[in-house]
């Protein structure tokens, strides 16, 4: 049997992530994702000054966490992504490891994850670890697919997590991080960043397709 190289593997199914990321069909998926978390970052008080970055890739938001000159950790699986990440932004600290294998050298201020619990497998283990490695009071900011969207479930990839605001919220209790601010996002090649931000005004919760939250820390 042929032995499959599972780096150049992840690097080739890393890279065409990427690509599809700022793709035409997903550009104004991409403006609204990183709108919303400018936003949110601007709401956390006080503002954190470290942050990791789980999943960070190629390091698409590591220009927004400069702005507010925060000390930035990004781990990933594919060696490219980082290689290309260290490149733009060399003051940064990466890591070629899963989150689950991570061994951080401190506890941080702020901890992202941007469509990561999408594919992950243990959501529950996922959530402890977070809250094991946030300093008291910190934030944690992620990303959900919103299992009540009105989007048809023929179209939804199977593999993929959803969650319901509710549940998601609530299980969140469990390891000590409560709401401290949600957008609900509104993405597809049709909806335009000005579109984008009109619907953001509503926050209709059946006409979004994800959503974007922060959590605080409570000890």
């Amino acid at each position: 049997m042929e032995k499959i190289d599972i780096q150049n593997t992840y690097n080739s199914e890393a890279n065409k992530a990427e690509a599809h990321e700022r793709s035409l069909y997903t550009k104004n998926g991409y403006i609204e994702r990183r709108r919303v978390f400018t936003k949110l970052l601007k709401s956390i008080n006080p503002q954190p000054k470290t942050a990791l970055d789980i999943g960070c890739g190629a390091g698409n938001y590591f220009d927004i966490y400069k702005l507010f000159n925060i000390d930035i950790s990004g781990l990933d699986l594919s060696e490219q992504q980082l290689k290309k990440a260290k490149e733009d932004f060399p003051n940064t600290n990466v890591y070629h490891t899963s989150f689950e294998e991570f061994e951080p050298p401190t506890k941080f201020d702020l901890i992202v994850a941007i469509g990561v619990i999408t594919t992950t497998n243990d959501v529950e283990s996922f959530f402890s670890k977070v809250n094991s490695i946030l300093n008291k009071n910190g934030n944690f900011i992620l990303s959900f697919l919103n299992q009540d969207s009105i989007c048809p479930k023929s179209r939804r990839e199977p593999n993929h997590n959803f969650f319901s605001e509710k549940n998601l919220i609530n299980t969140l209790k469990k390891y000590n991080l409560s709401l401290s601010k949600k957008t609900r996002m509104y993405m597809g090649p049709f909806i335009t960043p000005s579109i984008a931000k009109l619907l953001c005004k509503t926050q209709i919760s059946y006409l979004n397709h994800a959503v974007m939250a922060a959590f605080t820390k409570n000890d």
